[in-house]
């Protein structure tokens, strides 16, 4: 059967194949051999066993097995040429000895570029190994150059020491650059990445729960902001109501949900100080990403003196109930009273007058060690 297992066991090193438009589901694969051939790096990949290329958009969901190291839900070793991933998702099992990732196995070789935009992993990574560092990543178990952009990883990441929730290692030389931005895991995972040799540049990744990922037990969809800057960019993001955001293209409409559909109290706060104008006296908001601006322009030394803060609409901070945040549950959005300071001594007061209109503010929290509540 040869030491590459997948549906294509090997494709072109210089990157010339191209694999679109296609689903795997329902799959199993399964290699048997426990030793390595000599000298060489075996591959398990549910799409591809090794090699380069295209892959846009693919989904698959199989459960692969290997007794060897190099496992990847899409391509088990890439070596050499460019490698593009684009709108793939991987929703199955990997098991392997080392180096398992979500999307690749092991990315080696100097020249090795890999690319992933808007990939989904939901899946559950195994290592059969019983100490050592297994090089679990929910994107990659190695990589050695490449930019990764647009991802979401879940699952359940299992091995005997640290699992990452991008990519287990990285980088064999100083000369290898790997740029991440726009990364969020709701995997178990201990750490983001295993240090390398090689350059990280680094742009909003996060760590986020479940119920942030899905919108579930009162919390926020924490991916609204990051669904928002896609959306118009690549539209291959699907927003689903209580549920981890999907691919469009493998995404059944029944389910999907757009943006528009959703509250704005779903939306995380970002704060908006867009509205303040030194020239003013008056001001009204009516959103609260603007109720957060008056926080953030008040405790860095307006007082508003002589200003009149209006509020011209209700205002979600969190959707739930107090009363589960009462029982240990955290919202999403961490309020940051308006005004404020460290001491009595140095604190900077809210002066002006806020006038709410008869309107309504609801699902603030804050817990706080601060002596005044």
């Amino acid at each position: 059967a040869g030491q590459y297992l997948g549906l294509f066991g090997v494709t072109p090193d210089d990157g010339s194949a191209t694999i679109k438009n296609l689903k795997v589901t329902n799959s199993y694969y399964e290699s048997t051999k426990t030793t390595e051939h000599s000298g060489q790096i075996d591959g398990s990949g549910e799409i591809i066993g090794r090699g380069a290329g295209t892959l846009d958009p693919i989904y698959c969901d199989a459960i692969i097995v290997s007794q060897t190291r190099s496992v990847g839900g899409m391509i088990g070793v890439h070596r050499f040429g460019p490698l593009d991933m684009t709108n793939c998702w991987f929703a199955g099992k990997a098991t392997g000895r080392q180096i398992i990732g979500g999307m690749v196995g092991f990315g080696h070789g100097n020249v090795t570029y890999t690319n992933m935009t808007d990939c989904l992993v939901t899946a559950d990574l195994t290592s059969i190994m019983t100490s050592g560092d297994a090089y679990i990543g929910g994107l990659a178990g190695y990589m050695t150059n490449g930019k990764i952009d647009s991802c979401i990883i879940q699952g359940t990441f299992t091995g005997p020491a640290a699992v990452r929730g991008f990519f287990g290692g990285f980088g064999s030389n100083a000369s290898q650059t790997i740029e991440l931005s726009k990364l969020y895991h709701a995997a178990n995972a201990t750490s983001w990445y295993a240090g390398g040799l090689g350059t990280l540049k680094t742009s909003e990744l996060k760590d986020i729960s479940e119920d942030n990922l899905k919108g579930t037990k009162g919390y926020t969809h924490t991916l609204l902001s990051f669904y928002d800057k896609n959306a118009n960019t690549s539209g291959r993001w699907a927003l689903i109501e209580d549920a981890t955001p999907e691919l469009k293209s493998f995404t059944d409409k029944q389910y999907k949900k757009d943006l528009s559909a959703l509250s704005s109290a779903a939306r995380p706060a970002i704060s908006d100080t867009s509205w303040y104008d030194e020239s003013k006296t008056t001001f009204t908001i009516s959103t609260a990403e603007e109720l957060y601006g008056l926080a953030t322009l008040c405790n860095a030394g307006n007082t508003f003196a002589g200003k009149t803060i209006k509020l011209g609409a209700d205002i979600t901070l969190n959707n739930g109930k107090a009363s589960d945040w009462a029982k240990g549950e955290v919202p999403a959005n961490i309020w940051t009273p308006i005004g404020g300071g460290a001491s009595s001594m140095d604190y900077i007061p809210f002066s002006g007058t806020f006038d709410g209109q008869g309107h309504t503010i609801s699902g603030v929290y804050f817990k706080s060690s601060g002596q005044y509540l």
